[in-house]
């Protein structure tokens, strides 16, 4: 459901309050069971990230964040929908360790809005990912991600569950390699997908607590 997997596994660090992002896949090439292979450019995803609880590891209670993205569609035929989509949610999330965090997703997908009639879809997510390699000033050069998206029915489209593991490799600080495989659970989703590519990430105008 959600356009782009582990999205928001980089909420703001402690002590920034609020975080403008944008992303972009520059080259993306899909392998889907049973279809044909898609390569091309990636959609273009714009989004806030607003910090309402930090998280305090004293007390040990989580951070809890409002987050909202647009999906502009940018991708190349065969790897978008061709709409724009909204995606708001509610974020749970905490690092048990330098290397470990997880986080849990609550909200609603708003999706077709370019074609003038669009779709509205609860979404609960599952996220959990591990630094590999050596911690060079606390960011890790390989990032390994685990995600699992429910989304409810929505009239034409049945219940949605899927699991995403992604490795990536930092190349810099805007730059990261990207792949995976998507596992579809229920018997309406894709059986099996994979995914390469190079993603660009940015960020403007935080603010502070």
């Amino acid at each position: 459901m959600a356009w782009e997997p582990g999205k928001t596994c980089c909420l703001p660090t402690r002590n920034q309050r609020q975080q403008n992002s944008h992303s972009s896949s520059a080259l993306v090439s899909r392998f889907v069971w049973k279809q044909a292979r898609n390569t091309g450019a990636g959609d273009t995803t714009f989004g806030t990230n607003f910090v309402l609880v930090t998280e305090d590891p004293e007390q040990k209670h989580p951070a809890f964040a409002v987050d909202y993205s647009a999906k502009v569609p940018t991708a190349s035929k065969g790897l978008g929908s061709g709409d724009v989509d909204h995606q708001l949610l509610g974020i749970l999330s905490r690092g048990f360790t330098k290397r470990l965090y997880g986080e849990i997703d609550g909200g609603v997908y708003i999706a077709g809005v370019a074609r003038g009639a669009s779709t509205k879809s609860g979404l609960v997510s599952l996220v959990g990912s591990s630094g590999l390699g050596h911690d060079s000033g606390g960011d890790f050069r390989w990032t390994v991600l685990e995600e699992v998206d429910l989304g409810t029915a929505v009239q034409g489209s049945p219940t949605s569950l899927t699991s995403t593991t992604l490795l990536s490799r930092n190349l810099s600080s805007k730059w990261t390699l990207v792949g995976g495989i998507n596992v579809g659970v229920t018997p309406y989703d894709p059986k099996f997908g994979i995914t390469f590519g190079i993603k660009y990430s940015g960020s403007f105008r935080k603010k502070s607590l």
